[in-house]
C-alpha cells in the first residue's frame, strides 16, 4: 500500500472483532488493484467475494459516484472510488440497482464502459462498503488488508470502548507483538503516513 514507519498493523481477536472495524468500510479504505480490472474482478480477486455472492448480493454499485449496471465492462483504473452496497430501499434504492428496470431514469449519470487506457500496473482505489454488504463481506476484506491514514486509524481506535479492546487477543507491527500503549503511540508518531490494516478473526 503505502510506505509507514508502521506499515503492516495485524489485530487478533475473537469472532466479531472485525464488526468493530465496519465504520472503517463504510467511510472509505485504501486498495491496491491492477489497473485495467473490470468491477466484478475487483469484487472477486481484491475483495474476495464469491462470484454468486457478487451476482445476487451486490446489487448497488457506484464508480467516481457513478451508478453501474454491467459490472463485466465497466473497469478502475488509479483514483477510481468504488461504492458497493446490497439492494436499497425505496424508489431510489430501485433506480440506482443494477440492471434496474428504471434505469432509464438516471441514464444521464451512469457509468459507462471505457477503453481500456492508461499506465499499467497497480491503481489505488477507494472502496466502501455500504450496509448488508458491509457486514457479510467486511470481515474477509479486512482480513485481507485495507489501507488507511495512521492519524485516522488512531483517532477511529480513540473512540472504541472496552467492549472492543475485550474481543483484541493479539496487536501486531510489521511482525513483532506491540501492546496497545505502543500501537497507539506508533501512530500518534507517524501521522498522516499510510497503514495497512488487517482483522482476523481467530
Amino acid at each position: 500500500m503505502v510506505a509507514s514507519t508502521i506499515p503492516c498493523l495485524t489485530f487478533r481477536g475473537t469472532p466479531g472483532l472485525a464488526a468493530g472495524f465496519l465504520p472503517l468500510l463504510r467511510e472509505g479504505v485504501r486498495l491496491s488493484a491492477p489497473s485495467g480490472l473490470t468491477l466484478r474482478q475487483v469484487m472477486e480477486q481484491i475483495l474476495g467475494m464469491a462470484p454468486d455472492y457478487v451476482t445476487d448480493r451486490v446489487l448497488t454499485v457506484f464508480l467516481n459516484g457513478s451508478p453501474v449496471d454491467d459490472i463485466d465492462q465497466v473497469r478502475v483504473r488509479e483514483g477510481s472510488e468504488i461504492g458497493l452496497g446490497a439492494a436499497m430501499p425505496g424508489l431510489a434504492g430501485i433506480s440506482m440497482r443494477r440492471g434496474s428496470p428504471i434505469k432509464a431514469f438516471r441514464e444521464a449519470i451512469a457509468a459507462r464502459p471505457e477503453a481500456q487506457t492508461g499506465a499499467a500496473g497497480d491503481a489505488a482505489l477507494t472502496v466502501k462498503l455500504f450496509n448488508l454488504v458491509a457486514d457479510e463481506a467486511g470481515p474477509e476484506v479486512l482480513r485481507r488488508g485495507v489501507g488507511l491514514s495512521a492519524s485516522r486509524l488512531a483517532a477511529f481506535l480513540a473512540g472504541r470502548e472496552d467492549g472492543f479492546w475485550g474481543k483484541i487477543r493479539g496487536l501486531e507491527a510489521d511482525g513483532l507483538a506491540v501492546s496497545s500503549t505502543a500501537l497507539l503511540h506508533g501512530l500518534s508518531q507517524a501521522q498522516d503516513r499510510g497503514v495497512t490494516l488487517s482483522v482476523i478473526e481467530e
